[in-house]
């Protein structure tokens, strides 16, 4: 926990000093927001290129050879759909988890000797 508060008072301070960019009203909350929308696109795109690579390492490695380039061309192409995918997969599950049926447990009381006397 002490991390925690280390580091909001370093990110709270840089914010004071002028390092961390924000608009006037916006939180640290928006702005870490911010940087971790900008930092999935650039992760995307990153993917993209390492998809597009891949190809064509292979494609040059195998002199040609279509069914090569073929099956590195799927394989890029899942790998590229997983990362674009991650946070629809996320929202899918839990979605699901959420819709669940509730479980009820009814634990039938037992009766005191003292309150119904058995006679």
């Amino acid at each position: 926990m002490s991390a925690l508060i280390q580091l909001s008072t370093e990110v709270i301070s840089a914010h004071q000093a002028g390092a961390i960019p924000m608009a006037a009203g916006d939180g640290i909350l928006d702005w870490v927001t911010s940087k971790n929308t900008q930092t999935q696109t650039v992760l995307r795109g990153v993917a993209v290129t390492l998809g597009i690579i891949f190809v064509i390492i292979q494609a040059v490695a195998s002199r040609g050879a279509m069914a090569r380039i073929i099956i590195s061309l799927i394989a890029a192409g899942i790998f590229i759909w997983g990362v674009w995918s991650v946070t629809d997969i996320k929202d899918r599950v839990g979605n699901e988890m959420s819709m669940g049926p509730v479980a009820v447990q009814v634990v039938p009381a037992v009766a005191d000797p003292l309150v119904y006397p058995s006679t």
